[in-house]
């Protein structure tokens, strides 16, 4: 049920718009232009390695709007699952003629399950928006090696704790969307180095 404070203009609602639109361009598209560089450069001459830079320039944004306003838009996490699990996954079958339904099923099975069972047992400690997100991290995992899965969750959730121990109020919410892009890029460029 809507609350009459999320009309009013101060509302937390309002105050997100207002931050994600004062957002840094530049630096959005910097990070972006880097991890889809990072991703194309590791996974060539591969359709992998497309399909893995468009994702990271969908997934980028998401986290710094996240870092921003600490809520994931649901188009923005909606785009990057359609572009991962479906387009993705059927570009690689159809170009790279590799078949890897069954490890885009248990990279974010094993990706955002945990944090799936997380939101629902702890309300209000992490959002779904998170976990819509780790569905889609966990999807361009599954095509390059389900196995790198759990490696990238438990590097976000280091990230995640390491910035949380750098902050003054350590009681405050923190978004874990940066977190999670962060450490799924560094495990897609490492690759099979990482186990």
């Amino acid at each position: 049920m809507r609350q009459p404070s999320d009309e009013h203009p101060t509302s937390k609602v309002a105050e997100a718009r207002r931050a994600s639109r004062s957002a840094p361009t530049s630096l959005v598209a910097l990070a972006t232009v880097a991890a889809s560089v990072l991703l194309l450069v590791r996974h060539q001459p591969h359709a992998l390695a497309i399909v893995l830079a468009v994702a990271a320039a969908v997934w980028v944004p998401a986290a710094f709007v996240d870092w921003r306003t600490g809520r994931l838009p649901n188009a923005m996490t909606a785009a990057a699952a359609a572009v991962v699990i479906v387009a993705g996954t059927a570009v690689v079958t159809i170009v790279d003629h590799r078949h890897v339904w069954t490890g885009v099923l248990v990279a974010t099975a094993l990706f955002a399950g945990p944090m799936l069972l997380v939101a629902l047992a702890r309300r209000g400690r992490l959002g779904l928006g998170d976990v819509k997100l780790a569905a889609s991290l966990g999807g361009g995992i599954g095509l390059v090696d389900p196995l790198l899965a759990p490696y990238a969750l438990a590097l976000a959730c280091l990230i995640a704790l390491a910035a949380r121990w750098r902050q003054p109020n350590r009681d405050a919410a923190r978004p874990f969307g940066p977190a999670l892009v962060f450490a799924t890029v560094i495990v897609l460029v490492a690759g099979s180095a990482v186990h």
